[in-house]
């Protein structure tokens, strides 16, 4: 009979009892904008004198605050996270979470903002940090290079003391290390900021920057894999291609693709007379130096102290004729000088024999023979002039040019435009032979 009492005593108090764990978790803050040296407040209702866990996310993920506290006997609970701080990397401004967690695993979130005023309708757009990280690809142990930084707030440059913008900068080694770069971070200038390091083991160093400014904060990251043998040992294999410009469209086609696939560990020099004949995909992977002509004082200078090297007989006149031919191109003059001197002395005569200038003043023969419609005389002088003189087909084209200026014929610029459109003809790889036939056609038209 005892028995049976307790058993329904037992039941009346379990029925009468509140649940402990039946409360609901309902979570609230003060204000959901806060503002610097305004208090964060957290409450709302949980289970009964039960701890409950509160939590404080950053914009970045990170946790700024934790904190265990015990609910009222009613579930209440009634909490001061913090007072807002000035704004800093690990208070930047931007959108923070606080969460609350039970005794058995039950949580809420909420969502809240920081920023530079409570007043909703006068929040600013918070400005956008971009941080771009420029670091080499590679690098050899022991030696040191630079790692530049550029920091951006809505396209604008970010001006500031470098060991203030990038004092969260660090670097990962292969080591597993980390190490801080804050204090050695150098302004360049307005916006743009580097650092000097000296790598000492092989591996791949991660430099990752983080910026701060105008409360708020980015990150940038590069690699450099670091090698243990001197850069120098990879910076020689290097490969010229004299007249890169002679190559067809093709061949040119396939020397991209080789650059691309060793440009780890091997540098291509170009050298080319002709820049519009070097494919626009290897001109846009390649940094153009425009050489300016030699003038004819400095290249009059080196001749005579080849000559005097190599024992060579040559008058001032010869020189000069050289100089007068080879427009500024200094390796043509030494190949002239050395087929004139083959010759014996290097006289003006001499030098205009190899070069195929006797006979220049027959370029103006021929162009009267087209001009008046003796088209096939003045091809056989042409050819005459080219195979066995010795003039080139470039050549013919400079001095026929001259030759129409000399002529004084009514349409000019007719004729010159002519003799342009075969020179690019010529140029771009046609039968030399088969143009200015064609050229010569042309011109008899003209000339009627």
């Amino acid at each position: 009979m005892k028995f049976l009492i307790f058993i329904i005593l037992s039941l009346l108090i379990t029925v009468s009892s509140p649940q402990v764990f039946a409360e609901e978790l309902k979570v609230y803050t003060n204000q959901q904008v806060n503002t610097t040296q305004h208090p964060l407040l957290v409450y709302g209702t949980g289970p009964v004198n039960a701890p409950l866990v509160l939590r404080l996310f950053a914009p970045d993920g990170s946790i700024s605050e934790f904190e265990q506290i015990i609910t009222n006997p009613d579930g209440s609970f009634n909490h001061r996270i913090l007072d807002w701080p000035s704004s800093s990397t690990k208070y930047p401004f931007g959108t923070y979470t606080v969460e609350a967690i039970t005794n058995v695993g039950e949580s809420q979130k909420i969502d809240i903002k920081f920023a530079s005023s409570t007043e909703l309708e006068l929040i600013p757009i918070e400005r956008k940090i971009t941080t771009q990280v420029f670091a080499p690809e590679m690098a050899a142990a022991d030696r040191s290079f630079r790692v530049f930084v550029q920091v951006t707030s809505d396209g604008l440059l970010v001006s500031g003391d470098a060991k203030k913008v990038l004092s969260s900068s660090h670097i990962h080694s292969p080591d597993g290390k980390v190490k801080s770069l804050a204090m050695s971070m150098e302004t360049l200038h307005q916006g743009l900021y580097f650092v000097e390091y000296t790598p000492r083991i092989e591996g791949t160093y991660i430099f990752h920057m983080v910026a701060f400014s105008q409360g708020t904060q980015s990150h940038g990251s590069a690699a450099t894999l670091v090698l243990g043998q001197d850069l120098g040992g990879i910076s020689k294999q290097i490969i010229i291609l004299d007249e890169a410009d002679e190559m067809t469209s093709d061949a040119q086609t396939a020397l991209r693709r080789i650059i691309e696939d060793t440009a780890k560990y091997c540098r291509f020099i170009l050298i080319a007379n002709n820049l519009s004949k070097i494919i626009a995909p290897i001109q846009s992977r390649c940094v153009v130096f425009k050489f300016t002509k030699i003038s004819d004082k400095e290249i009059l200078s080196q001749l005579k102290f080849i000559g005097k090297k190599e024992k060579i007989k040559a008058d001032e006149k010869g020189l000069n004729a050289i100089c007068d031919y080879i427009d500024g191109d200094l390796r043509h003059a030494i190949n002239i000088l050395q087929a004139a001197a083959s010759s014996g002395n290097v006289t003006e005569s001499v030098v205009k024999s190899v070069v195929g200038l006797t006979k220049t003043n027959d370029v103006q023969d021929v162009l009267k023979l087209a001009l008046t419609g003796k088209i096939s005389d003045a091809r056989d002088k042409m050819i005459e002039l080219i195979k066995v003189y010795g003039m080139s087909e470039s050549d013919f084209l400079k001095y026929i040019n001259q030759a129409v200026f000399n002529s004084k014929a009514n349409n000019l610029e007719g004729m010159l435009e002519t003799i342009a459109k075969y020179d690019y003809r010529i140029l771009v790889g046609a039968n030399p032979e088969i143009q200015l036939s064609a050229l010569l056609a042309e011109l008899a038209k003209i000339g009627k």
